[in-house]
């Protein structure tokens, strides 16, 4: 939905809500596996003057997934899940007729359920109800710049700041970027970018048993951000305007990646069994992981 509240002012509404169910039953023995997400977003467009708007947006999001089995006399249930609270303020302001410059600011409020884990039996022998937290904010500011140098260069460059705020540990980090085009002709185009990123949200994957059973993890005192770097050079050619080919671009690009403090399940770990089996009183997933550093090349065409 969208709304003109004045010829300065728009405001526009959406919402996501989906959830899937997947069940087995049979006999005394009864599997249910819950996914979904849910999302809402509000946002509202300002023109200050017809060189700058403005975009201020709040969105809300809710992941989660919950496995329960039960069997004649015992039964648990586990499950994950991630909410985010964002507020931004994008600006687009027509500095020059050859430079346009985009800047803003953002918060994330994350709020992760690492660790829900509900077991019980009839006799009594087990019984355990817990539910871990972990909560983080993620804070960032950007400014970038598109400049037409000429009919045949264009530059956009530009420079981030980022930081995570962990308990008491606090991360920062500044993120670099650029990107060059070179107009050899009308039909062709040489292309080049270098990215620096820092992430820190992390995302482990338990892709044995083919569910959408992800856990998201934040940067704490024990689990550094995954920082990254990517540099790629690419050529493009636009097709005749004729033909089947019309409006056709075909791009060729090829890139190189590399990333530090990357964690994945160490051997032997599961989604299901974060927990030390000797004492279930708080999940421990950090001491469930391992980390290192990755890379990847490789080419794309579109």
């Amino acid at each position: 939905m969208n709304f003109q509240l004045d010829s300065s002012n728009r405001l526009f509404l959406s919402g996501y809500f989906g959830r899937d169910v997947f069940g087995f039953h049979r006999d005394a023995f009864n599997f249910d596996f819950v996914w979904g997400n849910a999302t809402g977003t509000a946002r509202w467009n300002h023109i200050f003057s017809p060189r700058l708007f403005m975009n201020t947006t709040a969105t809300y999001t809710n992941y989660n997934y919950e496995i329960a089995n039960k069997f004649d006399r015992f039964s648990f249930k586990v499950g994950s899940n991630v909410q985010d609270y964002t507020l931004k303020s994008d600006f687009d302001y027509a500095l020059h007729e050859k430079h346009a410059l985009t800047f803003g600011v953002s918060g994330v409020y994350h709020r992760f359920g690492v660790g829900r884990l509900q077991v019980e039996s009839e006799d009594d022998i087990i019984n355990i109800d817990q539910n871990t937290t972990l909560e983080g904010t993620e804070l960032g500011a950007y400014i970038s710049d598109d400049w037409d140098i000429s009919t045949r260069w264009k530059l956009t460059y530009g420079l981030r700041g980022s930081g995570f705020v962990y308990k008491k540990e606090f991360y920062k980090g500044l993120e670099p970027r650029a990107a060059v085009r070179y107009r050899a002709n009308d039909k062709i185009s040489l292309k080049a970018s270098y990215t620096n990123m820092n992430q820190y949200v992390h995302l482990l994957s338990n892709t044995g048993i083919g569910l959408p059973t992800d856990l998201w993890v934040p940067t704490t005192d024990r689990v550094k951000p995954q920082q990254s770097e990517q540099i790629a050079v690419g050529i493009a050619k636009d097709f005749a305007d004729k033909g089947a080919t019309r409006g056709l671009t075909l791009t060729v690009e090829g890139y190189y990646k590399t990333m530090n403090n990357i964690i994945n399940y160490r051997e032997g770990a599961s989604f299901l069994l974060l927990n030390d089996p000797t004492s279930a009183e708080k999940v421990r997933w950090e001491d469930n992981v391992t980390r290192g550093k990755g890379w990847s090349y490789g080419a794309e065409v579109l």
